[in-house]
């Protein structure tokens, strides 16, 4: 049966895609651009390995996008420090590849060539793949079965499946079993989602072992301790609330809440980060909240007595939570909620809107005692007011977000360990 559905694969649900890829690509230039891109994947990777001749294990990681990269860092990172090995990452997506140039610990970033499997042979013949692992979601039937033929180790991390999921709906569930039977190990991300694949791939072989996300969150902890991104006297003696990858949608709740904050409190201070640093909508936020003085981040240096730091900047949120003693994240009160791990991992109570049921970890953090769900501005105000006046209630709840963090993470250690026959050279 499966080389009955390779075949429908290969010659009649792939092509349509590949036309229905490349119709888009004359409408879309980032996509054409892609595209391209792809039609030289292979003479890319000949021209590398001829001037990086291979002298170490090679493993083949492949993401979908920044979101699926930035949860496989830590691996990437103790892979190199464990083990003598050489990291190639692919990606599907133009963002992905555009925003990834460069990374330390990986030799080559490439897209991921057409999901033709005489292609993948090629790619991995080439590159002399020892070892292919897919974070997340994004598994490509080419791609897995063109490992499986010669015979590479192919690992599907932080795998996850939601209840309701497309793969489970009895058509595209049986062709996915045959690809996930395929696959040597697939790592589930919880104890739910380790049942999920049991109960709709009852013959893959498939074990929780937790998500490495949560490692990242740890590192970037550690990183962003070591910078000062705010003068440390703007902080002082001040509750900080940071509200991060914050959408209108939850803006329309923060704002009128933040601002009777402001008049109650005197000590409290407010970090507030847009998803997307439009200027229009920044400068929105700064009007609306003038009469409480508030300044730009790209002008940070004239903080002062200021008591609202707006950013308009992108990829500082993670490392501005270590100034904040509370935290609302974003996105809760639109399409779902962000990542609440990045808040957590200080130690302080986290906030959120009813669109929280998409994350694991902010569903698991509530039933923790780390965070709280409101429903609208009112609920936000008085939640917030009661932590900012409680101090000890506020050191409890961040104390149990602390442990939630702590008890989290150690997916990637175990990684390591269990693919640590796959390589037969540690470092010196």
């Amino acid at each position: 049966m499966k080389r009955f559905l390779a075949l429908i694969y290969s010659v009649l649900i792939y092509p349509l895609l590949f036309i229905l890829f490349h119709a888009a690509g004359l409408f879309n230039a980032k996509i054409r651009k892609a595209l391209l891109r792809r039609y030289g994947v292979i003479r890319e990777i000949k021209e590398w390995r001829e001037k990086n001749p291979k002298t170490q294990k090679s493993i083949l990681f492949h993401c979908a996008s920044m979101g699926e990269f930035e949860h496989i860092k830590p691996l990437i990172r103790r892979l190199n420090q464990a083990f003598n090995t050489e990291i190639i990452l692919t990606f599907f997506s133009p963002s992905g590849y555009r925003h990834v140039k460069n990374y330390p610990g990986v030799s080559l970033i490439l897209y991921a060539p057409f999901d033709f499997s005489f292609i993948w042979q090629r790619v991995y013949r080439i590159l002399q793949t020892d070892q292919l692992v897919i974070s997340k979601h994004d598994v490509w039937p080419g791609q897995v079965w063109a490992a499986q033929k010669k015979a590479i180790p192919a690992y599907l991390v932080n795998a996850s499946l939601h209840p309701g999921s497309s793969r489970s709906k009895p058509a595209v569930r049986f062709f996915m079993k045959y690809v996930y039977r395929s696959l040597t190990k697939i790592y589930a991300i919880s104890k739910e989602d380790e049942r999920r694949f049991l109960k709709y791939f009852p013959q893959c072989a498939t074990t929780y072992i937790g998500d490495t996300k949560f490692d990242q969150a740890l590192i970037r902890k550690e990183e962003a301790l070591g910078k000062e991104l705010i003068d440390a006297e703007w902080t002082e003696k001040s509750t900080v609330l940071l509200f991060g990858s914050v959408w209108p949608e939850d803006t329309k709740h923060i704002l009128p809440a933040l601002k009777n904050i402001l008049e109650k409190e005197e000590s409290v201070k407010a970090i507030l980060v847009p998803h997307q640093p439009q200027l229009k909508y920044v400068l929105e936020l700064l009007n609306y909240l003038k009469p409480h003085s508030s300044v730009l981040y790209s002008k940070k240096y004239t903080l002062k007595e200021q008591r609202v730091l707006i950013v308009d900047a992108v990829g500082v949120l993670a490392d501005l939570y270590k100034y904040a003693q509370l935290a609302y994240v974003g996105g809760s009160f639109r399409q779902g909620i962000h990542n609440v791990m990045e808040a957590a991992v200080y130690g302080i109570p986290v906030l959120y809107g009813p669109q929280y049921k998409n994350s694991l970890e902010a569903v698991r953090l509530l039933e923790f005692g780390g965070s709280v769900v409101v429903q609208n501005e009112r609920e936000l105000q008085e939640n917030l007011l009661r932590l900012i006046r409680n101090k000890d209630e506020r050191k409890q709840a961040g104390g149990r977000s602390a442990s939630f963090a702590l008890q989290s993470c150690g997916a990637t250690e175990k990684l390591l360990e269990a693919w640590r026959e796959n390589f037969s050279r540690e470092k010196e």
